[in-house]
């Protein structure tokens, strides 16, 4: 009898069964990539890099797939909290882009509109614009870390000014920046949490009346 993989237990050892869906928003899928991408540098400093030009693909598009999918995730909560960007917010989601700039860009507008902040990002979250453009200039639609090359046979992960190979990649560089840029979202997605349960108490309160 083969095995069944989904909607299936081990039972050999229950610690190997996965839940799946047991959340009801994206922080499973977020909090997933990054830990898997940590995982894998972690196994490259105690291996002396041994791999790193194997595993230097995954770390890439695990950790932008983490920010990606962050972003969405605040915009959709930014969209829930406040009415009068709702309906912008869901159309903008629903339209499934992977530019992780074009993101990085609405979420800086909404909070800025929802009167998260005044007139400007702040310093701590404006200082990683250099690692979003970075990411979106070599992979702005987040296949260039899944694929080498693309459907008309051009390789994916190029310098888009000499449309040369990139050869080289800091990744120890890129998880030091992945860290901060994760923490900073933490702080803001928390922020934006507590305001709209806040919100939804209050409703439930007033539909009590």
């Amino acid at each position: 009898m083969k095995p069944k993989i989904f909607d299936s237990h081990n039972e050999t050892d229950f610690r190997y069964t996965a839940c799946l869906n047991y959340g009801l928003d994206a922080y499973p899928f977020v909090r997933g990539y990054k830990e898997a991408a940590d995982i894998l540098i972690q196994n490259l400093s105690e291996t002396d890099g041994r791999s790193i030009d194997g595993l230097v693909y995954p770390i890439c598009y695990l950790y932008r797939h983490h920010i990606e999918i962050f972003i969405k995730d605040i915009i959709h909560v930014c969209g829930y909290l406040y009415d009068d960007i709702e309906e912008e917010a869901n159309k903008f989601l629903a339209k499934r882009s992977h530019s992780i700039s074009g993101l990085w860009n609405k979420l800086k507008e909404y909070l800025i509109i929802s009167g998260e902040y005044e007139t400007e990002i702040p310093e701590e979250l404006a200082q990683f614009d250099h690692l979003i453009s970075e990411l979106s200039v070599f992979d702005p639609s987040g296949t260039a870390f899944r694929y080498h090359k693309d459907t008309n046979g051009r390789i994916l992960l190029q310098n888009p000014e000499t449309k040369e190979p990139v050869r080289h990649c800091d990744v120890f560089a890129l998880h030091d920046e992945m860290q901060k840029l994760s923490k900073i979202l933490e702080c803001v997605d928390m922020d934006l949490s507590v305001k709209l349960d806040f919100k939804l108490d209050y409703i439930r309160e007033m539909q009590e009346y």
